[in-house]
C-alpha cells in the first residue's frame, strides 16, 4: 500500500526505541488465507512502525477529521459513499444484484475474517505504542485483534463488487478502497501491513464469490 508523502515525510526522525507486535504468527497456519504478519525483525514490521508513529503527527488535520469520519460509516453508509464518490445511479435491478453480490460476500467474510484473526492475534499499534487514535470508542477494539483490517476489507469489497458492475468506475472505486484502508492507519487502529493483507483478504473473497452462483 502506497502512502502519500505528507504521511510518510520525518519516519526517520521519529523512529524511536519502542517494543513491537506481539501475536501468533511465526508459521504459516493451513486454515489461514493470508500469509503471517511480518516478522518483528523483517523490513515490512519496521515500516509499520515507522509509519504509525508518524501517522501520530496528523491529529487534527483535515485528514484525520477524515479517518474519524470514515471510522463511523456503517455497511450501508459505505456503500453509499461509495456510490457517491463513483457518481453512480442505480436502477432497481441495479440495487437488487448489488445487495445480493453484497450478501454473499458478507455471508462468507463473517467467519472467514474471524477465523483470519483468531489465527494471527496481532496486537493493534496503539496499544503496543500508545497514541491518540480517532475512534471515540477505541477501547472496544482493546480485545480484538488487527490483522487482517476489517474495514480495509469491507471498502475493498465493495469496490470490488461495484467496478464488477461498472468497469469504466473500477479505477476511482478502487482509489477510494485504498483511501477508506488509509484511515485505519492514520486513526491508528492497524499497521500498513493490515492494511496490505486487508485488500488481499478481500481480493481473494471477491474472486470465491464471483466462482459462486
Amino acid at each position: 500500500m502506497r502512502f502519500s508523502t505528507v504521511i510518510l515525510s520525518g519516519l526517520v526522525l521519529l523512529a524511536g526505541c519502542y517494543g513491537f507486535v506481539t501475536g501468533q504468527y511465526q508459521n504459516t497456519h493451513s486454515d489461514a488465507w493470508l500469509a503471517p504478519p511480518p516478522d518483528m525483525m523483517s523490513a515490512e514490521a519496521a515500516e509499520d512502525k515507522k509509519v504509525y508513529l508518524a501517522t501520530r503527527q496528523l491529529e487534527g488535520s483535515e485528514r484525520w477529521h477524515q479517518a474519524m469520519l470514515d471510522a463511523t460509516l456503517s455497511d450501508e453508509e459505505t456503500v453509499q459513499k461509495f456510490l457517491d464518490i463513483g457518481h453512480l445511479r442505480l436502477t432497481d435491478a441495479d440495487r437488487r444484484e448489488l445487495k445480493r453480490r453484497l450478501e454473499k460476500a458478507q455471508a462468507l467474510a463473517r467467519s472467514a475474517m474471524s477465523r483470519e484473526k483468531d489465527i494471527w492475534r496481532r496486537r493493534r499499534p496503539f496499544i503496543d505504542y500508545g497514541g491518540r487514535t480517532c475512534v471515540v470508542n477505541y477501547k472496544r477494539f482493546v480485545t480484538s485483534w488487527s490483522y487482517p483490517s476489517g474495514h480495509t476489507v469491507r471498502g475493498y469489497t465493495i469496490a470490488l463488487i461495484l467496478g464488477g458492475m461498472f468497469p469504466d468506475k473500477e479505477k476511482k472505486l478502487l482509489e477510494q478502497a485504498h483511501e477508506f484502508a488509509e484511515s485505519r492507519v492514520i486513526c491508528g487502529m492497524h499497521w500498513v501491513s493490515d492494511v496490505r493483507a486487508g485488500e488481499q483478504f478481500a481480493r481473494k473473497l471477491y474472486e470465491t464469490v464471483r466462482r459462486v452462483k
